[in-house]
C-alpha cells in the first residue's frame, strides 16, 4: 500500500505537469465513454432486458396473410376456435390492430389517450401484473358491464404525473359514456405500439378485428403454431361468414401465417436504427482508444530518457508499467465520470426527442444501467489504450536510451510503423462513419423531398368531440350526419378557409388500416376471392380540392354525389392499372365485396394522382368514396385549406364549431406539417446522430494525423536541419512531411473504402431512394476526412519549413 501510494504521489505529480495532455485525453476519453455509455443502455433496456412478460419467448403474435402478403386481423369471436382446435396454443386473446386516439373529459380538461381494444383475457395471456390496481379481468367484457381502462405506464407518468390515485378516477368518453381507471400496467409494455389505455372489446363488437396473441402451450413451437393456424384457416376461414354484393358468402382465402414471439414483434421496427448506431458507438469508441493510445505514445516518447533513468537506478519493468497504468486509471476515471455526465445528458435527450415508435423509454433513466455501463466501458477503454504505450514501456533499456543522443532519435522505426497503423486504422474507421452517417442524411433530404402527390402546406386536420355533460340532442328529423354538413359548410364559411372536408383518417397511419376487398363484377367469385385489401378513404364534395390532390380523368366528388344519387368512386393510378390495364377506367364498374364500403357496386367518374398519404415511404392502390353515400354519420375528422397559419384562425374555427353546436369542441388540431414529423422523427434522430459520430470521428481522427506528423517532425528536426544545410528549399521540407501525412491517409482511405462500401448493407432498412453503395457519400466521406486530415498535417509541416538549420545541428 506505501508503494501504491507513493506510485499515486509520482503519477499526480506527473499528470500536472502535462496539464494539456490530461485536459485532452479526459475530454476525449469522456466523449466517446459518454456516447458508448448511453447507447449501451438504450440498447441493453431495448433488446436485452426483459419485458414484463411472463415467459416472454412463449408468447406469440399471428396473422394470417393474403395473396399479397398483407396482414389479416381476425375477428375476436374466431379466437374461442383457436383455442378449442389447437393443441399448440394454452391460451389465446385478441388486441385490436388499429387504436385509435381519443378525447377523454377529465372535469372541463379534454385528455388526448390512444386507445386499444384487447379480449378481456389479454393480460392474463401476457402473465402480466399491475402497477396500481388491475388490469382487465373476464367480468369487463360482459354484457352491461361499466366500461374501465387500464393505463399504459408512460401514459400515467406523462398525462396524470404518476399520481397513484389515478386508480378509481372517472372520465367520460364523449358524447357521454363514463369510463373507469381501474389499473396501469408494468413499465416497458405498450403492445400496439403507442398504446396509451385498453378496453374490453364488449360483445356486441365481437366481429372487430383483433391480432392473435397466443401462448404456446408445453412443447409448441412458433413453427409449429404457425403451421397449425394455417391448417385451422384452410379448415374454418375467418371471414367465412362476411356476406358479398350478391348475399352469397364469401371465403376470402388464406395464403399464410406469419407469427413471430412478443419480444420480436414489439422491438422488431426499432431494431435496425439501434442495432445500426450502436455499432456506430462501438467504433467510435475504437477510435477513441486508438487516439488515447496515440496521444499517450506521443507523450512516452518526450518521457523516455525519465524511464531510462528510472531503469538505470533499479526500477524493473513492472515498476514501470505500475506507474502508467496509475496514469492512466487517473485519466480513465477523469473520462469516466465526464462520460457518466453526458450519458445521463444524452439519455434525458433521448427520452425527449426520441420518435413514439421507439419502445420501453418509459423505463430509461434509471442511473444505475448509466452507472455500470460507464464503469464497464471505461475498465475496457483503460486496457485496450494502456497496452501498447506499457508494452512500449517496458521494453525501454537504460542503456540503449541513455547511450543514445539525439541524432538517432528516441522512436524506433517499428514504434513509427506502429503509430501510423493505428492513424490509418482510425481513419478508416472515421470514413465508415462518415459514410454511414452521408447515408442517413441523404435519405432523410429525400424524405423530406418525397412528392407527396398533394399539398401539404396550410393543409389542416381538426377532430372534433363533444364537451362533458349531456349528449349532444338533435331536433327531430335531423341526423348527426346533416350536422357534419352544417359544420363543413360553417368552417368552410370561416373567413381564412378556402377549402374543407370530412376525411376518414389523418395522414401516414399505414396500408392495414381502413381496408376492403374491392373486385371488378365480371371477375369470378374466386377470382375476386384472390384479390388483395385495398385501402379506401371517403370525402365531402372538396375532398381533392381541399387536399389539393390532380384529378387526371374524369372529375372528383360534387354536391350532387348523395345516397339517392349513383353510387361513384374515384381511384387513384395505381388502383386503376390493377383493375384496367391499358384501358380508359373511367364509366368501369367496381364491386365492393365488402366492409365499410357497403355491399355495392360503385362507377368510377375519375382518376386521381398517386398520393404517399397512408404512408410517407410507400404509395399503394386506393379507392376514394363519397362520405354522404356510404354513411350518415358524423365526421369526427375534417380538413381545412387555409390561407393563413392555423393559430390565426383557430378562434375563429372553434367559434363556428360551437355555432352549430354549444357542445362540439375542436379537442386537436395539427397542420400537415406538423404530422409529418412522426414518420420523419426516426429517420431524423438517426441522421443527426450518426452525423454527430461521424463527425466527432472525424476531429479525432484528424487529431491522430497531427500527432504523428508532429512526432514526426520532432523526431527529424536534425534531418530536416541538414536537408536545409545542404540547400533543401522550405517548399522540398513541405512536401516531404505531407508525403508522410499522405501516405497515412492513403492506407487508411483506401481500407475505409473498402469497408465503408460493405458496411453501408447494415443501414439497407433505414435507406429510401439511396444505395447502399452510394458513391456521393463513399466520395464525401473520403474526400472530407483527407481534406480535414491534410489540413492537420500542414501545421507541422509549415512548422518544419521553419527549423533553424544552425539550431538544428547545435543539438546534441
Amino acid at each position: 500500500m506505501e508503494r501504491l501510494l507513493f506510485d499515486l504521489h509520482v503519477a499526480l505529480r506527473s499528470l500536472r505537469r502535462s496539464p494539456g495532455f490530461v485536459t485532452v485525453a479526459s475530454a476525449i476519453l469522456g466523449i466517446g465513454i459518454g456516447m458508448s455509455a448511453a447507447m449501451f443502455t438504450v440498447f441493453k433496456t431495448i433488446f436485452v432486458d426483459r419485458l414484463p412478460i411472463a415467459d416472454q419467448d412463449r408468447v406469440v403474435i399471428m396473422h394470417p396473410l393474403d395473396r399479397s402478403g398483407k396482414h389479416l386481423d381476425v375477428p375476436e369471436s374466431y379466437l374461442s376456435e383457436i383455442t378449442r382446435d389447437s393443441a399448440l396454443v394454452r391460451s389465446v386473446a385478441g388486441a385490436s390492430h388499429l387504436t385509435y386516439t381519443m378525447p377523454f373529459m377529465d372535469g372541463d380538461e379534454a385528455i388526448s389517450l390512444t386507445l386499444d381494444g384487447v379480449s378481456a383475457n389479454y393480460f392474463d395471456v401476457l402473465g402480466m401484473r399491475p402497477v396500481l390496481g388491475r388490469l382487465l379481468r373476464a367480468d369487463d367484457e360482459q354484457a352491461g358491464a361499466p366500461l374501465v381502462l387500464v393505463l399504459s405506464y408512460a401514459a400515467w407518468r406523462r398525462k396524470f404525473g404518476g399520481d397513484a390515485s389515478v386508480v378509481g378516477r372517472s372520465l367520460v368518453w364523449p358524447p357521454n359514456i363514463p369510463v373507469r381507471i381501474v389499473g396501469v400496467a408494468p413499465p416497458g409494455f405498450d403492445y400496439p405500439a403507442g398504446t396509451d389505455v385498453w378496453r374490453a372489446i364488449p360483445p356486441a363488437a365481437s366481429s372487430e378485428q383483433v391480432d392473435i396473441v397466443a401462448r404456446l402451450a408445453p412443447g409448441a413451437t412458433i413453427a409449429s403454431a404457425r403451421q397449425g393456424l394455417f391448417a385451422l384457416t384452410q379448415r374454418l376461414n375467418p371471414f367465412a361468414n362476411i356476406q358479398t354484393s350478391a348475399g352469397q358468402p364469401e371465403s376470402w382465402k388464406i395464403a399464410g401465417v406469419t407469427a413471430q414471439s412478443s419480444a420480436d414483434t414489439v422491438l422488431g421496427a426499432s431494431r435496425p436504427p439501434i442495432v445500426a448506431l450502436s455499432i456506430a458507438v462501438g467504433v467510435l469508441l475504437l477510435i477513441t482508444c486508438i487516439n488515447i493510445g496515440n496521444l499517450s505514445l506521443v507523450r512516452l516518447l518526450g518521457r523516455t530518457r525519465e524511464i531510462a533513468v528510472r531503469r538505470a537506478i533499479g526500477a524493473r519493468s513492472t515498476d514501470v508499467v505500475r506507474l502508467l497504468a496509475i496514469e492512466n486509471a487517473i485519466i480513465g476515471t477523469l473520462g469516466g465520470a465526464l462520460g457518466l455526465l453526458l450519458a445521463l445528458a444524452a439519455l434525458q435527450l433521448v427520452r425527449v426527442f426520441a420518435p413514439p415508435q421507439l419502445p420501453r423509454i418509459d423505463v430509461l433513466g434509471t442511473l444505475g444501467g448509466p452507472l455500470a455501463a460507464a464503469v464497464g466501458i471505461s475498465l475496457f477503454a483503460l486496457l485496450l489504450f494502456g497496452a501498447l504505450p506499457s508494452a512500449v514501456a517496458a521494453r525501454i533499456r537504460a542503456y540503449a536510451v541513455l547511450r543514445n543522443d539525439t541524432r538517432s532519435g528516441v522512436e524506433t522505426r517499428p514504434g513509427q510503423r506502429a503509430r501510423r497503423w493505428l492513424v490509418a486504422i482510425q481513419i478508416a474507421l472515421a470514413i465508415v462513419m462518415l459514410n454511414g452517417a452521408g447515408l442517413l442524411v441523404r435519405t432523410l433530404a429525400q424524405l423530406e423531398s418525397v412528392d407527396l402527390g398533394y399539398r401539404p402546406d396550410h393543409l389542416s386536420i381538426l377532430a372534433f368531440t363533444a364537451s362533458a355533460g349531456a349528449a349532444v340532442v338533435l331536433p327531430p328529423g335531423v341526423t348527426f350526419g346533416d350536422v357534419g354538413k352544417e359544420l363543413v359548410a360553417r368552417l368552410e364559411a370561416t373567413p381564412g378557409v378556402v377549402a374543407a372536408t370530412p376525411i376518414l383518417s389523418e395522414p401516414f397511419i399505414g396500408q392495414t388500416f381502413y381496408i376492403s376487398k374491392l373486385a371488378r363484377p365480371e371477375q369470378p367469385v374466386l377470382e375476386q376471392e384472390q384479390n388483395p385489401f385495398t385501402p379506401y378513404e371517403f370525402g365531402g364534395s372538396d375532398y381533392f380540392r381541399t387536399l389539393a390532390i390532380p384529378i387526371l380523368l374524369g372529375r372528383g366528388f360534387r354536391p350532387s354525389d348523395t345516397r339517392s344519387s349513383e353510387q361513384v368512386v374515384v381511384v387513384n393510378e395505381k388502383l386503376a392499372k390493377q383493375f384496367w390495364p391499358n384501358e380508359n377506367p373511367l364509366g368501369k364498374r367496381l364491386l365492393s365485396v365488402a366492409g365499410a364500403t357497403g355491399n355495392k357496386t360503385y362507377t368510377v367518374v375519375g382518376v386521381a394522382r398517386d398520393t404517399h398519404f397512408r404512408e410517407l415511404r410507400n404509395g399503394g392502390p386506393v379507392a376514394y368514396f363519397p362520405w354522404e353515400q356510404v354513411g350518415n354519420f358524423f365526421p369526427s375528422l375534417v380538413a381545412v385549406r387555409t390561407n393563413r397559419p392555423l393559430a390565426e384562425i383557430l378562434p375563429a374555427l372553434r367559434a363556428a364549431s360551437r355555432d352549430v353546436n354549444q357542445r362540439l369542441v375542436i379537442w386537436k388540431a395539427e397542420t400537415v406539417d406538423q404530422l409529418l414529423d412522426a414518420p420523419l422523427a426516426q429517420p431524423r434522430i438517426s441522421a443527426v446522430l450518426l452525423a454527430s459520430f461521424g463527425v466527432v470521428a472525424l476531429l479525432l481522427a484528424a487529431l491522430g494525423v497531427y500527432g504523428v506528423i508532429s512526432s514526426t517532425v520532432r523526431q527529424q528536426t536534425r534531418n530536416i536541419g541538414v536537408r536545409l544545410a545542404l540547400g533543401a528549399t522550405a517548399g522540398d521540407v513541405y512536401r516531404l512531411v505531407l508525403r508522410e501525412a499522405a501516405w497515412v491517409l492513403g492506407i487508411g482511405g483506401v481500407a475505409g473504402l473498402v469497408v465503408a462500401s460493405l458496411g453501408g448493407r447494415l443501414l439497407i432498412a433505414q435507406l429510401f431512394q439511396v444505395r447502399p453503395l452510394d458513391p456521393v457519400s463513399l466520395g464525401g466521406a473520403a474526400a472530407l476526412l483527407v481534406g480535414i486530415g491534410l489540413a492537420a498535417a500542414a501545421l507541422p509541416a509549415r512548422r518544419a519549413t521553419r527549423v533553424d538549420p544552425v539550431s538544428a545541428l547545435r543539438t546534441d
